[in-house]
């Protein structure tokens, strides 16, 4: 009869950790999950900067390492205003830069400095269709440049 009893005490805290578990889970995908994405190592996608109110110039690319994480970077042409308030976001569209609103905004971070080449972590959803890399000053409240990223088909030797 002992072993009987002490069965009841073994389901609640199982019961407890597996509803835990879910609920982490559950927060973890509702966030965003992970930034790692499927498919080989290389670039997945590469855009040139627009200046939209101030020169920034140079192009940004999304990398996938051989562990899966995506990345953007920056490349060594990269130049922007320089500011203690300038951000790099993950952004997409609806209709065109100039007279459409952003649908999504994603902070990747503050712009390490004004030129050169620079490295984000990116979330996985980074490689869908119609992203692109927006530089935004805060102080003043509008785009410097922004880089749609257009899909670099990965090239087979024959």
């Amino acid at each position: 009869m002992a072993a009987f009893s002490r069965k009841p005490r073994l389901v609640l805290p199982i019961l407890l950790v597996a509803v835990l578990g879910g609920l982490a889970a559950g927060i973890a995908v509702a966030r965003g999950g992970s930034n790692v994405s499927h498919g080989p190592p290389g670039v997945v996608s590469s855009g040139t900067f627009r200046t939209i109110t101030w020169s920034t110039t140079g192009t940004a690319s999304v990398v996938r390492d051989s562990s899966g994480h995506l990345k953007l970077q920056l490349g060594k042409d990269f130049t922007t205003k320089r500011g203690p308030d300038v951000w790099v976001y993950l952004a997409k569209f609806e209709g065109s830069i100039w007279t459409g609103n952003h649908v999504e905004w994603k902070l990747l971070g503050q712009v390490k400095r004004g030129w050169g080449s620079a490295t984000y972590n990116l979330p996985a959803d980074a490689a869908k269709p119609g992203m692109s890399i927006a530089i935004y000053c805060g102080e003043c409240g509008k785009l410097s440049g922004v880089a749609m990223l257009h899909s670099v088909r990965p090239t087979t030797s024959a």
